[in-house]
């Protein structure tokens, strides 16, 4: 193991400093009085049934439904290894390797492993511990605190975990095989690129961020260069940068969206668990986790890793963050990149759990998806009328979480271009049978319609929900969202939009431009083609999600 920090008198006084904070003393650091843990805890959130390693050790163990795990006697002091195990947040297999340095003692008795010791582990001794929860920056000691008692620590955690899954998908995706090598390299990776963070005077690395992802990536291929082919070890520089430059606008994406989630700590670790899938945290989580966009367009420029300039890979990369399949095009273009290739970057999202959209009826005339996509102000969707809109979708796969699935819902329309009215409706509760045929949907008491309108008025208002409104669902799974409902809500709270509400209400011979939008993974077709990305902006709300946008003509 390369030692990144010296061991400077200052180092060991952090140290003691650090074991004296959680009841040990200053000789902690050295002589530990026989005192040493007696137990450990994993958390990714917890894994369950991982495999624990002790360094030169014959015995192992294994992890509990909590993450817990017993030292043996033989064993205490040592530095552990844990791999494998079910990740009980996602229900997904850890592939991530996790590590914690050995602890002389603390008054719980237990070892904290989690990818944040892990990065301790990296730079080769435990008294780099409070500049890195400095860089990260946390008040919580890493190597005592339960990160599902501490919502900062668990957050810091879940994106550290997030961004080292994104880049050993893209390393396994170069042909490092061994799931472990990959882990490894990527994790010292990320503790080499905070070493240089603080080296280079840095208050805080930001684990999230673009160019600190890119240097990441670009450490983690050259040291995973002994498993990589013979010619992209010839090539390795070159190649570091060039995977660098395509992925990681794409991997940051995935580490945002963790990032961005809301963590609240409930009365215990098993409550804070339910509140995160029942709030939908965790399917985002889990959301990211799958993601293989990344490995995707790796794949699709593979054949140029060698030879292309880093500067047009980087505005593929760029181009492909961005979503513009213009840019997209270009991009590849001036790579000289086959039809073929171009394609799958246009299309480097695949879902394997999702909601199937397959079409929309307006006032009861239906059109299929693909209609929908490709109508345009020339060549609109002629409907007779706009007071019902009607989702046919499906669920495929398995659930993003369990039980009801709690979405929000965007619905954004403008009228002969000049009128907009945009609803976010802040939480709908889907059911699905097992077939996956929606069978309820419901919008619970207290949920917020946030509203903005443009034009005639500029307005901006929330509309709490005072009963539970059931939305219809027909014998064939269509939910019904019912635009006249919609308009009597935010008339009801707004004297200003009552007085011209005629001007927001799609009427005979209008042509209006639609978004409709969920943040749920939503899907076009049975290969799992990700609807297009939609956004409402309502009432402070910057809704994100996926869906459809629609060219209507009002007949």
């Amino acid at each position: 193991m390369n030692t990144l920090f010296k061991t400077t008198a200052l180092a060991f006084a952090t140290s003691s400093l650090l074991l004296a904070g959680c009841g040990g003393s200053s000789s902690d650091s050295g002589s530990n009085n026989g005192q040493v843990a007696t137990k450990g805890k994993v958390i990714d959130f917890y894994l369950d049934n991982a495999n624990v390693n002790f360094e030169g050790c014959a015995s192992s163990a294994a992890t509990s439904s909590t993450g817990d795990f017993n030292i043996p006697a033989a064993c205490a002091g040592t530095n552990i290894t844990v791999t494998g195990g079910t990740d009980i947040g996602t229900e997904l297999q850890n592939t991530v390797t996790l590590h914690a340095l050995k602890v002389p003692r603390n008054d719980s008795g237990t070892v904290i492993v989690s990818p944040l010791t892990t990065l301790i582990y990296h730079t080769g001794t435990i008294a780099s511990t409070a500049q890195i929860a400095q860089q990260l920056g946390l008040d919580a000691n890493l190597l005592v605190v339960d990160p599902m008692t501490n919502a900062q620590l668990l957050k810091t955690t879940l994106v550290a975990q997030q961004l080292i899954i994104q880049v050993q998908a893209a390393l396994q995706e170069l042909g490092v095989a061994n799931e472990a090598t990959a882990s490894e390299a990527v994790a010292k990776a990320v503790a080499m690129q905070m070493v240089k963070s603080i080296q280079n005077g840095a208050t805080i690395s930001d684990l999230s961020k673009t160019d600190f992802i890119q240097g990441v990536i670009e450490t983690s291929v050259i040291n995973a260069k002994s498993s990589l082919s013979p010619a992209l070890q010839a090539n390795i520089n070159t190649v570091a940068k060039n995977v660098a430059a395509v992925s990681a606008g794409l991997i940051a994406q995935q580490v945002q969206k963790v990032n961005a989630l809301d963590i609240t700590i409930q009365g215990n670790p098993a409550a804070t668990l339910a509140a995160l899938k029942a709030g939908g945290q965790i399917a985002v989580i889990k959301a990211a986790t799958q993601s293989e966009a990344a490995a995707n367009a790796i794949n699709a420029v593979a054949d140029l890793l060698t030879t292309a300039d880093p500067a047009k890979m980087k505005a593929l990369g760029d181009a492909l963050a961005s979503g513009n399949r213009a840019a997209i095009e270009a991009a590849a273009g001036d790579l000289n990149l086959p039809q073929s290739a171009i394609d799958d970057l246009v299309n480097i999202e695949k879902y394997q759990d999702y909601i199937r959209l397959m079409g929309a009826s307006f006032n009861g005339t239906p059109f299929d998806i693909n209609r929908i996509r490709t109508s345009t102000a020339s060549n609109p969707l002629l409907v007779n009328g706009f007071k019902t809109i009607q989702l046919d979708m499906t669920q495929v796969g398995q659930a993003p979480q369990s039980g009801v699935q709690q979405a929000k819902v965007g619905l954004s329309y403008t009228i002969n271009s000049a009128n907009t009215l945009n609803i976010v409706v802040n939480q709908v509760n889907l059911e699905f049978s097992t077939a996956g045929k929606l069978m309820k949907a419901t919008i619970p008491a207290g949920t917020t319609y946030s509203v903005q309108t443009f034009g005639k008025v500029t307005t901006t208002f929330d509309a709490p929900n005072k009963t539970v409104d059931n939305l219809a669902v027909d014998s064939n799974g269509l939910l019904n969202l019912s635009v006249d409902e919609f308009l009597s809500k935010a008339q009801s709270k707004s004297a200003e939009l009552k007085a011209v509400i005629n001007d927001y209400t799609p009427k005979s011979g209008d042509a209006l431009d639609i978004d409709v939008s969920l943040n749920l993974r939503v899907g076009i077709d049975a290969n799992g083609t990700p609807a297009d990305d939609t956004s409402v902006n309502a009432g402070g709300v910057n809704m994100v999600g996926k869906g459809v946008s629609a060219q209507l003509k009002i007949q």
